[in-house]
């Protein structure tokens, strides 16, 4: 199971950086069943919401933890995608 998070970062974080503690926000989305899902879950989540860069100085990224027990995350991110 993977926990979907939108992160919004200041232009100035490498996307890499750009973790839930570094990030300017963090919303927490659904949990879904692989990588695959979370991706294009997370894609679709972020389009219905008003979650937004409050300015051209910020990006949003999509961020896949694996969780253990039905939403309780893992100390490791396991697979991380950008969307600009």
């Amino acid at each position: 199971m993977f926990q979907i998070l939108i992160l919004v970062c200041s232009i100035g974080t490498a996307q890499p950086d750009c973790q839930s503690d570094t990030a300017l926000d963090v919303v927490r989305g659904p949990v879904v069943a692989n990588e695959m899902l979370c991706g294009r879950d997370g894609q679709a989540y972020l389009a219905q919401t008003s979650i937004a860069p409050q300015s051209a100085n910020d990006y949003v990224k999509i961020q896949c933890l694996r969780t253990q027990n039905h939403g309780e995350l893992s100390k490791a991110p396991r697979r991380t995608g950008a969307v600009n």
